[in-house]
């Protein structure tokens, strides 16, 4: 059975979570009022920086509903859309095939940015390594997947019960 939440966490994650609302919401604002007063050869780590900044602002908007949930169904269907926003999320900056990581976020513009700096070459090349090791972690990967299937689509198997072992 899984544990339930203390009350003292529960409050603790509600007060970092709107802490760090805040702290995206006003990155957010810098990198569009940059974005509007740099050379457009930034565009590219703008916009990276700016998708990340929102996914996670994005994360804990949910985590604060949940931290404020009442009701035990409330508090599954955030975990499910927390489940399906990390993972589209990381899809999108990390790829999750093979053949589809050189499309990633990460490939196309940190790769580009990177290429001419032997320092950040390396630290990207091994940063590039775990996101595709953590990617290609099918174990992860299916209890993510589940999850995300199960909130988004009605789990295959017909499985209703995903939701509540989260």
């Amino acid at each position: 059975m899984k544990m339930m939440m203390t009350a003292e966490t529960r409050a603790g994650l509600h007060k970092d979570s709107v802490e760090c609302i805040e702290i995206y919401r006003k990155k957010i604002n810098k990198i569009v009022e940059l974005w509007n007063n740099v050379p457009n050869s930034l565009d590219n780590l703008l916009n990276i920086d700016l998708f990340i900044s929102m996914k996670l602002c994005d994360l804990f908007v949910l985590i604060k509903q949940y931290t404020q949930a009442d009701q035990r169904w409330e508090e599954i269907c955030i975990a499910g859309q927390i489940y399906t926003k990390m993972n589209e999320s990381l899809k999108k900056l990390v790829g999750f095939k093979e053949e589809g990581n050189n499309n990633s976020y990460w490939v196309k513009v940190m790769g580009e940015y990177v290429q001419n700096d032997p320092k950040l070459y390396a630290e990207y090349i091994n940063i590039k390594k775990e996101l595709i090791e953590y990617a290609q972690d099918k174990t992860i990967q299916n209890y993510i997947k589940s999850i995300r299937n199960t909130d988004v689509h009605g789990d295959e198997n017909l499985d209703s019960f995903t939701l509540f072992k989260i």
